[in-house]
């Protein structure tokens, strides 16, 4: 079992010390979709969109670096965060850019439509996750897909010139946050118009793939309890938006898998 799910089991124990003073969110409930009913395609994404670029509070840069230490907790060791590719628990103080410490990991590479770390979609906390540096400079800006040889710097994961497979225990996770991504920023507030293809390539438009993959990854690893928490944190304490594919992955197919046709 890796040690990913073996964080996720021991959350699910540890509920109480993972989110305290965290309340349970009627947003998950139909009257934060309010709106979605009947909707499927391109008119649940326009929906959504409506939904979670209403009334968000976006962060500095800066800021991430402390509610990373909160939406990743270790809830095994409260002062450390559990990073993405490898699951590796690691103190939350140890954060900066040596090769011994973690980074923030822009899932949705940033410069995949050159918003950098501006507010917005360059702190969005929904696609921005622990990562030890080594690896998160072995990611850099490869797309998602199957395939390559194992990592150097990060075991169970794959990579080639142009894509980054991650290990099975997290690849729903990475899908939901570029789906999430791809829904959230549609270039109507002064950010980016993002949108997720069947390719890989590694240049600055404002895509990112490899769609098919991404379809299957979300379909094999549901949210577990450790992701569905994080979407509660980052609801509940800073950004007051959620990740809708968290809470209902099945929307997922309904308005990705028309565009892959």
């Amino acid at each position: 079992m890796t040690h990913r799910r073996v964080v996720a089991l021991a959350t699910t124990a540890l509920t109480g010390l993972l989110a305290v003073g965290v309340p349970q969110s009627p947003a998950a409930a139909a009257d934060y979709y309010a709106g979605t009913s009947g909707k499927s395609g391109e008119a649940l994404k326009d929906a959504l969109h409506d939904i979670i670029a209403t009334h968000v509070t976006t962060l500095s840069y800066e800021q991430v670096w402390k509610a990373l230490g909160e939406t990743d907790r270790d809830p095994a060791k409260p002062q450390n965060v559990i990073t993405l590719y490898t699951g590796a628990s690691m103190p939350w103080s140890q954060h900066g850019s040596a090769t011994t410490q973690w980074n923030r990991e822009h899932v949705w590479a940033k410069s995949h439509g050159a918003f950098g770390i501006a507010r917005g979609a360059g702190t969005d906390l929904h696609h921005l996750r622990p990562e030890k540096v080594p690896i998160n400079s072995e990611r850099s800006n490869k797309d998602f897909d199957d395939g390559g040889p194992l990592a150097e710097t990060a075991p169970g994961n794959h990579t080639d010139s142009d894509s980054w497979e991650p290990g099975d225990a997290v690849k729903g996770d990475v899908a939901r946050m570029i789906f999430y991504m791809a829904v959230r920023y549609e270039g109507g507030d002064g950010g980016p118009d993002l949108e997720v293809d069947d390719a890989t390539s590694r240049d600055k438009k404002p895509r990112i793939g490899r769609l098919s993959a991404l379809l299957e990854w979300n379909a094999e690893d549901p949210p577990d309890h450790f992701e569905r928490n994080r979407n509660e944190v980052i609801f509940s304490r800073y950004q007051h938006n959620r990740n809708p594919f968290i809470d209902h992955p099945e929307w997922v197919d309904s308005i990705f898998e028309t565009a892959r046709r």
